[in-house]
């Protein structure tokens, strides 16, 4: 079937579906088809893994398969998605699948309430964000509406030579057995049906419920009015909790519209949640120092509410420098002041010391090649900044020289850590989350993040509607609608600033998720694949008696997902190292003396 090249999109029908931009093409009304049982659909069925996104014009020949069989590889305890695509010769009035449980030996089955159906939402994309960027203009997947929300909405509807893809997500739980579940999928399109073979490997292995890839993704409560239309404190906390499914740690994990009581009951929730990585102790001075003071008295020794606190002092200080840098050496000589203001036997009865008040996290995101506050504890710096073995270095340099207060209170202690971000910034061929860029670009920053050591990840807008260009206009900000405009919250940057839609335009309190955020969420389990054998190799080293380590072993599969902090462009890649960890995985954890088929 061949390809046409230009797009025919699926308008005239749908209601409250999508607007192209100014600079969109016009858009092909779709002329539905008369059912007919005896007449079979011309359309190519094809599926592909969920690293790659495909435009909805784009010839995808290369793809197609003689019969289409879902096939999944998954660890216990994580979520693994794949995409069913349709490419019909005519057009298409209706679609669906419909989902059965999937069976594996001994009775074991993955219920259907394991399995997410999703119809892919594809917004036009003028140019890319990179302003050299070689990514064509066209129709790119993003949104992931669900599917009974997409056909109430009349959005289940493919134009004549358009790919429309449908996004399978499979959750196995911890006691999910291991071994091969097999069975199929009712596609139909245009009234004839289809049986879609499903075959998904469950590995013997758990991937926990903690997340150890730290990360503080913004969201801003009042913003989500612009998009939601309601900025509520539960529906603040519902997003909370949403984000947290993906692995994401919110920057305030809970809403500044709760006074300090109960401000200090929510964080104690999502201290003891192990999903919860981190959270901001906002505001500079008396406002955050009183913040601070009241989880330290509210800490017991069962539940340390400073260990996943920091300050996130400025955002890109890079216009008052002096300011940022005076503020950053106050909230030091603040904090030894306050630790010093207790007893160690009053600290010990809330199950605290000194270092942990004096060691918290004081963040602030500062890329050195540009500006530097000598003294940093915990430069936070764009991923394109650790490019090079000089620029890593650079950083670990940094966090070992941190300020030690105007009295030298903290020589010789070492506070420093590196974090790192992205934002409109980095550029292409660098990782970023814009809509236009590789999906497994998402995915294999968790990797990056892992092999050099960098603590946490930032990102600056998880639901992010209005445009900034108008953040301090006297007239108030501009909503954007993110539906219709890919680049509309940071003028040219598609998709920057937010990672899920805002579910108001189908009637939901619900968040609309997007295929960045899934990607995000495995690159974040793929950090646990990492973790997982990390530990396994060490345990195995000592076991055996062993010299070896784990850097040397995951060298030459790193080496094939990154140059430096520059991503390789074969989507397959990193489904490749994901199972070599995998194996890894479980030879070692069945016979530890495998670690020497591994060692160099």
């Amino acid at each position: 079937m061949i390809k046409k090249i230009l797009c025919m999109l699926i308008a005239g029908l749908l209601a409250l579906s999508v607007v192209a931009c100014n600079d969109s093409p016009e858009k092909k009304p779709v002329t539905p088809p008369t059912p007919d049982p005896d007449e079979q659909i011309d359309a190519e069925i094809w599926t592909l893994p969920s690293s790659v996104k495909v435009l909805r014009e784009e010839d995808c020949s290369q793809y197609y398969t003689e019969n289409a069989t879902l096939n999944y590889s998954i660890a216990k305890n994580e979520y693994e998605s794949m995409q069913l695509m349709i490419s019909p010769d005519e057009d298409v009035s209706s679609y669906s699948l419909k989902v059965s449980e999937l069976k594996g030996a001994n009775n074991a089955v993955i219920p259907v309430e394991n399995i997410e159906v999703y119809n892919e939402f594809y917004v036009y994309i003028k140019r890319g964000t990179a302003p050299n960027s070689t990514r064509p203009a066209g129709w790119y997947p993003d949104a992931l509406i669900p599917q009974e929300l997409s056909a109430q909405y009349n959005e289940n509807m493919i134009a004549a030579g358009d790919n429309q893809g449908i996004w399978i997500t499979i959750k196995t739980d911890k006691d999910t057995p291991a071994g091969v579940y097999n069975g199929s999928f009712t596609l139909t399109v245009d009234n004839i049906s289809e049986e879609i073979p499903v075959v998904v490997n469950v590995m013997d292995f758990i991937v926990p419920d903690e997340v150890h890839a730290r990360n503080s993704f913004y969201l801003f409560q009042d913003e989500l009015s612009n998009g939601q239309f309601d900025n509520t404190v539960e529906t603040y906390q519902n997003y909370v909790d949403y984000f947290l499914d993906y692995r994401i740690s919110t920057t305030e994990i809970a809403s500044l519209n709760y006074n300090i009581e109960d401000w200090v009951e929510q964080v104690k929730k999502y201290a003891a949640d192990p999903r919860v990585t981190s959270y901001n102790v906002h505001g500079t001075g008396h406002q955050g120092m009183t913040l601070f003071q009241a989880l330290i008295e509210n800490s017991t020794p069962e539940l340390n509410l400073l260990d996943k606190a920091f300050f996130y002092l400025f955002d890109e200080p890079y216009t008052m420098m002096e300011t940022a840098t005076q503020s950053y050496y106050d909230k030091i000589d603040e904090l030894i002041a306050l630790a010093d203001s207790y007893t160690d036997e009053e600290l010990a009865s809330y199950g605290l010391t000194k270092e942990d008040i004096e060691g918290v996290e004081v963040l602030i995101t500062l890329t050195a090649s540009i500006n530097t506050i000598e003294g940093l504890r915990t430069y936070c710096a764009l991923a394109s900044d650790f490019d090079t073995e000089e620029q890593r270095e650079t950083y670990e340099n940094y966090r070992q020289n941190a300020y030690t207060g105007k009295n030298d209170e903290l020589a010789g202690t070492d506070y420093g850590t590196t974090w790192w971000y992205v934002c409109v910034h980095p550029y292409d061929p660098y990782p970023n989350l814009n809509i236009d860029m590789d999906l497994s670009a998402a995915r294999v920053l968790s990797w990056m993040q892992y092999d050099y050591d960098i603590e946490g990840l930032v990102y600056w807008g998880t639901a992010t509607y209005f445009s900034t260009a108008t953040r301090f206009d006297t007239d108030g900000q501009k909503p954007v609608n993110v539906y219709e405009q890919a680049d509309g919250v940071f003028a040219g940057a598609n998709g920057d600033g937010y990672l899920v839609y805002p579910g108001a335009k189908y009637g939901t309190d619900e968040p609309i998720p997007t295929m960045r955020l899934m990607e995000l969420r495995d690159g974040f389990e793929e950090y646990e694949y990492l973790y997982l054998l990390e530990n396994l190799v060490n345990s195995a080293l000592e076991e055996n008696d062993l010299t070896g380590n784990f850097d040397d072993i995951m060298a030459d599969i790193f080496a094939t997902l990154y140059t430096g902090a520059i991503p390789e462009q074969d989507h397959t890649l990193v489904l490749q190292a994901r199972k070599s960890v995998a194996d890894m995985i479980i030879a070692i954890q069945n016979d530890s003396s495998s670690i020497k088929n591994y060692l160099k």
